[in-house]
């Protein structure tokens, strides 16, 4: 009976030997990879930073805490980043040549993402579009605004008008990054900054949350985008195919006509072209433009008799007068 005991005992002991091993080994593999990602992401930290060509001093602890803070949330929140990515993928192809020819700095169009996350959004304050336009900055820096086109809804007319104020911008602060910062705070805003504290760089400068943030958001998605292989993450690929598009050179005086023609719908050219508000679409002299106009089947359905029905509505509008 005695053997029995110290048999089971001696069970019992190697199972709980077993088991602590297995643990350990298994905490072993989680500090490892732990380790190994934790290595991983500190190796890709970059030591240098360009932003339209200027250095970023990320040899300063401060700067380097803001940098990573912001590259901290795009790749601990991969799938919003996936999906930034995605979207900057559509965009960037048709941002980057309106850059070019105005002659300003690639790395302006990370502002995008910064400002709308490319969607066509309106601020409480009143800003609207991928550039967060407001009415009076948008007609000074020459776009449409009325009740039947909002250009600041139309990316491509944004994007022309967001490279002139960085031109205007640049002859006055003589940097892209104060430039940058100014889009966020306004030209006049940080000129009273830089006249009452008297920075030697932009890196000197106390600016409120919102603004103090806003350009290293870009950096940070700059550094995700252009190195996605390193922070593991991967957009999805899209397989919404291309909306049919069409140049225009004149005016539309009737929406719905040129649809009908098409073999669109109006309001289906409106979700698709969020700058046309109205029913027609006015053209400037010499100008020209693209809109895009999903297919829209037409059902062979018989034509609505209105003299057929025209005796019941009468008798019912009667019977509501009196």
């Amino acid at each position: 009976m005695r053997n029995v005991q110290h048999i089971i005992l001696f069970l019992i002991f190697l199972a709980v030997v077993s088991l602590a091993l297995l643990e350990t080994d298994y905490y072993a593999t989680l500090d490892n990879t732990a380790r190994y990602t934790s290595e991983k992401q500190n190796a890709f930290r970059p030591d240098s930073i360009l932003f339209c060509g200027e250095v970023i001093p990320m040899t300063e602890p401060d700067v380097k805490a803001k940098f990573e803070r912001e590259l901290s949330i795009y790749t601990k929140y991969k799938a919003s980043t996936r999906l930034l990515i995605s979207r900057a993928n559509k965009w960037f192809p048709k941002i980057d040549p309106i850059l070019e020819k105005q002659e300003v700095p690639q790395d302006l169009k990370y502002l995008v993402p910064v400002e709308s996350a490319f969607r066509n959004v309106r601020s409480n304050r009143g800003a609207v579009g991928f550039w967060q336009i407001r009415a009076i900055t948008g007609r000074s820096l020459g776009l449409t605004i009325n009740e039947e086109i909002d250009e600041r809804l139309n990316p491509i007319k944004a994007t022309w008008a967001a490279t002139k104020y960085f031109k205007m911008a640049y002859k006055i602060f003589g940097e892209w990054t104060m430039s940058a910062a100014s889009y966020n705070l306004g030209i006049n805003g940080l000129k009273r900054r830089i006249a009452k504290q008297k920075p030697e760089t932009y890196y000197d400068l106390k600016l409120n949350r919102e603004t103090a943030r806003y350009l290293f958001k870009a950096l940070a998605f700059k550094e995700v985008y252009e190195n996605p292989d390193k922070y593991d993450i991967y957009p999805k690929i899209s397989d919404v195919p291309e909306l049919p598009s069409h140049k225009l050179s004149e005016p539309i005086a009737d929406l719905s006509e040129y649809a009908a023609k098409i073999n669109s719908h109006p309001d289906s050219i409106r979700k698709y072209n969020p700058w046309i508000l109205g029913n027609s679409i006015p053209i400037k002299k010499g100008e020209a433009l693209t809109i895009y106009a999903p297919f829209v089947d037409k059902l062979d359905l018989p034509a609505l008799n209105t003299d057929a029905l025209s005796p019941e509505v009468n008798e019912y509008d009667t019977e509501l007068a009196e």
